[in-house]
């Protein structure tokens, strides 16, 4: 029985020994330095593609917009353009405003369905033609 209690004492006092304990502490120290470099290098390295990315982009949206505008800006060049023509057209009222698109009645558009059930619904000026065979129905239940 004492062999045992002798062993357990050597091996506990083993163990619990400054030695053992201050190599642990010291190796636990330096994982946990390392870990915390790594961590503070790929934060460093987020935060500095953020810092070249960021600008990047912008300056390609700018550079895309200014030589690519959107026609349908009002800033755009062509559509300047198009204003300053439709006003001169509105006033003399003999031309279409918008050129290649010719303007026709409700009568003329309704006859060009003739053969199909179609409605106009909406406001004058801002009416859609409603094709009557193609809407969906939901079905009706008995």
């Amino acid at each position: 029985m004492k062999d045992n209690d002798s062993s357990f004492d050597e091996l506990l006092n083993d163990v619990l020994s400054s030695e053992s304990l201050e190599r642990f502490r010291t190796d636990s120290l330096e994982t946990a330095l390392i870990v915390v470099r790594k961590r503070r290098r790929r934060r460093r390295a987020r935060q500095a593609l953020l810092m070249v990315a960021v600008p990047l982009v912008l300056a390609g949206y700018v550079f895309v917009s200014n030589f690519y505008p959107n026609p349908g800006s009002p800033s755009s060049p062509t559509n300047a353009n198009q204003s300053t023509s439709i006003l001169q057209n509105n006033a003399s009222s003999t031309a279409s405003p918008t050129p290649g698109i010719e303007y026709i009645s409700d009568e003329e558009l309704l006859e060009l369905f003739e053969d199909r059930p179609v409605a106009l619904i909406g406001p004058p000026g801002e009416q859609e033609l409603v094709l009557l065979d193609e809407v969906d129905n939901p079905p009706l239940s008995d």
